[in-house]
């Protein structure tokens, strides 16, 4: 069956593209009712941009043109036929948008006087307050009178967020500071306290007190005999002697002694003088001058044996002056004493230092009498020295020791004492 193509030599021609004029630009084409291949318009170039005048309203795009397929030789269905689309042609552009103004003045405004009914709780109770308890009327209002209640549109609302972030920002650093500030305080205090309190002071460490022990009960001590700060002298001659000398010594040594005992004149060639000493103000006793004169004695030692005071002599013998003295015994000396005595100064070595100059050595103590009565001496080396010492009684009943460095001093001692 071949198509017919009467109505398309007939028939009558597309529209043309007119470029100068606005008025049918853009309306619809009518679809033709036949094609033909003579009939087709030749293809152009679209224009860049729209005439001047149209550019104010909106432009719908152009319906698309049918193409009508040309029949097959062979009586089958026509192949399209591909357009010709040169390699050096450039795409088509693009129309332009129409603008916003264009568009919005071609909206239409919405309608300012219509009226709406709404029933709402409050609508309803004015209602029933209006009819006295009938059906509720509905109160009329205009979308003008809510719109005056909505707010524009304001640009600057887009900035409510950055604001609120600014404001999240500023607690953010106030807790910050708040904290950093509550941190410097416990550090300061902690760093100043010390300076302000003072540390407590280390605990004193005592040692464990020392048991105390029961005191112990120590025996008595004998009682020391007291001796008197200063004594009576009182001279043991019952006879006088020729003559008294007072000498002072300036301390109690073997030099000063023998100085006092010394003659300060020219005595008769046999007298006796009785010599009282002093350190001082101080009489000398007994114990004191027997350990001076003999060192080995110990004063505390015959002080428990013979009383205090005592009586010095020097027999002059021709041309020798010759020294003793005579000592009391105390009432309660034992015998024992008395005996331990005479052994010490048997025993001693310095028997020598009653002689102005050395005798020489000692030697053994022998017995010998006065009136009766047993006496000890001993020769010295050199000749005409001896030493002599005896225990005698008096009248009272008394004790006394007498020791000379003479034999003939110690008779005529004897004699003055009345022994």
């Amino acid at each position: 069956m071949k198509p017919d193509f009467a109505g398309a030599a007939g028939g009558p021609a597309p529209a043309s593209f007119n470029p100068q004029g606005a008025a049918n630009f853009g309306a619809q084409v009518p679809p033709p009712t036949s094609w033909s291949p003579s009939a087709a318009p030749t293809p152009g170039a679209i224009p860049p941009t729209l005439p001047s005048d149209m550019s104010d309203s909106p432009v719908p795009p152009a319906a698309p043109m049918p193409q009508v397929m040309p029949a097959s030789p062979m009586g089958g269905p026509a192949s399209p036929a591909p357009a010709p689309t040169p390699m050096s042609a450039a795409p088509a552009p693009r129309p332009a948008s129409p603008s916003i103004e264009a568009v919005a003045a071609s909206v239409p405004p919405p309608p300012s006087s219509a009226e709406f009914e709404v029933r709402t709780m409050k609508s309803d109770t004015e209602s029933l307050k209006q009819t006295g308890g009938g059906a509720p009327m509905p109160q009329t209002f205009s979308p003008a009178s809510l719109a005056d209640n909505v707010p524009a549109f304001d640009p600057n609302s887009a900035t409510s967020g950055k604001k609120d972030k600014k404001g999240v920002e500023k607690i953010i650093i106030m807790i910050v500071v708040v904290v950093g500030l509550i941190g410097a305080g416990i550090l300061g205090y902690m760093l100043i306290k010390p300076l302000l309190v003072p540390a407590a002071p280390a605990p004193v460490v005592t040692a464990p007190e020392a048991e105390i022990l029961p005191p112990v009960e120590l025996p008595p001590a004998a009682p020391e005999e007291e001796l008197p700060a200063t004594i009576a002298h009182a001279s043991f001659f019952t006879l006088a002697a020729d003559s008294t000398d007072d000498r002072i010594l300036p301390a109690l040594t073997l030099a000063d002694i023998k100085t006092a005992l010394a003659p300060t004149g020219t005595p008769a060639d046999t007298s006796l003088r009785e010599v009282v000493m002093k350190v001082e103000t101080t009489p000398v006793i007994l114990p004191d001058f027997i350990a001076t004169v003999i060192p080995g004695m110990n004063a505390e030692a015959v002080a428990t044996v013979f009383e205090p005071d005592f009586t010095t002599f020097v027999y002059r013998d021709k041309t020798t002056d010759l020294p003793g003295f005579i000592g009391k015994v105390k009432a309660d000396a034992t015998p024992e004493s008395m005996v331990a005595f005479s052994s010490s100064l048997e025993a001693s070595t310095e028997l020598g230092n009653l002689y102005p100059e050395d005798p020489g050595a000692i030697g053994e103590f022998k017995d010998g009498a006065i009136n009766g009565k047993t006496v000890k001496y001993a020769s010295f080396a050199n000749g005409g020295y001896a030493f002599d010492y005896g225990w005698f009684k008096a009248a009272d009943g008394s004790n006394y020791i007498v020791i000379s460095s003479s034999y003939a001093g110690m008779k005529e001692a004897v004699r003055r004492a009345g022994f």
